[in-house]
């Protein structure tokens, strides 16, 4: 370590992938220096070997280079990421708190990239303020990645308490991404049904989006008796039906198309309706084309028809080519109808 800096550019290299293969820690300010040597290939090896060598006193000289986007920038986000060595997350967590700008965005990056779960509570903290877009949408990710269970009721506060539509997106998308890592028995869904009467208008609409991608028997039942409520509510409610993760509300959704007065909650029904179907839980194949059948009856335009026929053709069943025969004739509709028989066929 001492004679490093007489040797070659390329002996320093070796030398230096040596110290880091052998993970020896007395060398770790060797190769601290080397980040200043003149030679770039130097500085390239000793970002590289920090990955092995470096702590949490490391990460200050590391994060400067990183903020350059050049190969040593590259090589220092890297070591970064990979140092394991006890007090690194909580010395990027520090500096994410002290830190504005890029460099603040470059912390919640890597705090990210190293899965610190520890980070939730400053991520979620960044998450919350609007004024730095680029910041709130990397700290919204890592809300999404890191939150656990315990985290919902949490970020359920923060939905119903947002002041702005765009923050009560952003919540409700972590919110499925944190709940959809639970298992689907789990009382995953629990903290958005206890917020949703209390909640706002605009935040019961997000409420219901959400409960519409996790599913769940006591989510439909919330979902059903929002079709009652306003007409905004009712809206956000047909469109969470049409996103549920299995057939469960298809009977639901055949009814609204059939019965709803409003021609864009009736296409979206429709159209929620055969992604039901589609469901590996759909009803058994005879079922779903009888049910297609009356969806197909029920649209109102061509666009709708063809949204159905391409339903019947994900049916392997011969009543499916029964179903489709009379699309054939019908010239808006036939080349739909035919790539849908071939299908089935």
């Amino acid at each position: 370590g001492a004679e490093l800096a007489t040797l070659s550019p390329a002996g320093q290299v070796l030398l230096l992938e040596v110290f880091a293969s052998r993970r020896i820690d007395d060398l770790r300010p060797v190769a601290l220096a080397a980040l200043s040597s003149p030679a770039a290939e130097v500085r390239v090896a000793a970002a590289r070997a920090l990955a092995q060598l470096g702590d949490a006193d490391s990460v200050p000289a590391l994060l400067a280079l990183a903020e350059n986007p050049d190969g040593l920038g590259k090589e220092a986000f890297s070591s970064l990421r990979q140092m394991a060595a006890p007090g690194v997350g909580a010395a990027l967590l520090a500096l994410a708190r002290d830190a504005a700008g890029e460099r603040r965005l470059l912390c919640v990056d890597l705090l990210i990239e190293r899965r610190a779960e520890s980070a939730f509570p400053v991520l979620l903290e960044f998450a919350r303020q609007e004024e730095d877009r680029k910041l709130g949408a990397s700290a919204w990710k890592g809300v999404a990645l890191l939150g656990g269970r315990d985290d919902l009721p949490t970020l359920v506060e923060v939905l119903t308490t947002a002041s702005s539509d765009t923050l009560r997106r952003s919540a409700a998308k972590a919110i499925v991404a944190v709940a959809r890592r639970e298992p689907v028995a789990s009382p995953r869904t629990a903290a958005l049904l206890t917020a949703l009467p209390k909640a706002s208008p605009e935040a019961r609409i997000e409420l219901i989006g959400a409960l519409g991608e996790l599913g769940g028997a006591e989510a439909l039942a919330a979902v059903r008796e929002a079709l009652a409520a306003a007409p905004e509510l009712r809206a956000a409610a047909v469109r969470a039906l049409g996103t549920w993760p299995d057939a469960s509300p298809a009977d639901l959704l055949l009814t609204l198309a059939r019965e709803e007065t409003d021609p864009v909650l009736r296409v979206l029904a429709l159209r929620g309706c055969v992604r039901a179907l589609g469901q590996p839980d759909a009803p058994p194949p005879a079922e779903t084309v009888r049910r297609l059948g009356e969806l197909l009856a029920a649209a109102g335009r061509d666009e709708d028809r063809k949204v159905v026929l391409a339903g019947l053709g994900q049916v392997s069943h011969r009543d499916a080519l029964a179903a489709l025969r009379p699309s054939l004739d019908q010239p808006a509709l036939q080349a739909e109808a035919v790539a849908a028989v071939l299908k089935v066929a």
